[in-house]
């Protein structure tokens, strides 16, 4: 027996608990990347005039124990406040940090289509600009295609085709625009 095949079942025995450490270093690593992001953009949808730092994110990983799964917690700082939980944060608080999980999360995994529906509904006139603008930056820069459905039709001038939906005397219409 040469001295590689001695060895081959020791290494075998080896490879599971090193897949399970490389599984969760790749894991850490992704979660670091993504959290550092996520900072990023609720930054950005933040950030004012009068509060030119933006709202703050912080995230916590507590890693998996007794093959319970790990848990990601976070706590929100928006602009001129205090630390809250998601059970204190207003609807439109909440949707930002949303709006920036999501972002930070697409970023990185680029997929072939983003849909966003009515997420306009709970943002004032004043954030929804800065989403998408941030939404056309980043739409540029990663070449994503994008659903986006809203009642809302201020934002044209974000978008370089729209297609609108409409019911006039009980019939479905489509009306498409290029730019």
């Amino acid at each position: 027996m040469s001295s590689y095949e001695a060895q081959a079942p020791h290494t075998a025995e080896i490879s599971q608990p090193s897949k399970k450490i490389k599984k969760e270093k790749n894991f850490l690593n992704y979660f670091e990347n993504w959290s550092k992001l996520v900072r990023i953009i609720y930054k950005n949808l933040t950030t004012s005039n009068s509060n030119p730092s933006g709202g703050t994110v912080f995230f916590d990983y507590i890693q998996a124990q007794n093959r319970k799964k790990g848990q990601i917690i976070f706590s929100i700082i928006p602009v001129s406040k205090t630390i809250k939980n998601d059970k204190f944060l207003s609807d439109g608080e909440q949707t930002l940090a949303a709006l920036a999980v999501f972002l930070a999360f697409n970023y990185l995994n680029l997929p072939p289509l983003i849909i966003l529906d009515e997420l306009d509904s709970q943002l004032d006139p004043l954030n929804l600009e800065k989403f998408f603008w941030l939404l056309k930056r980043l739409e540029k820069k990663k070449h994503w295609n994008m659903i986006i459905i809203t009642q809302n039709k201020d934002f044209d001038n974000y978008f370089s085709e729209l297609a609108g939906i409409y019911k006039i005397s009980g019939e479905s219409r489509i009306n498409l625009i290029k730019r």
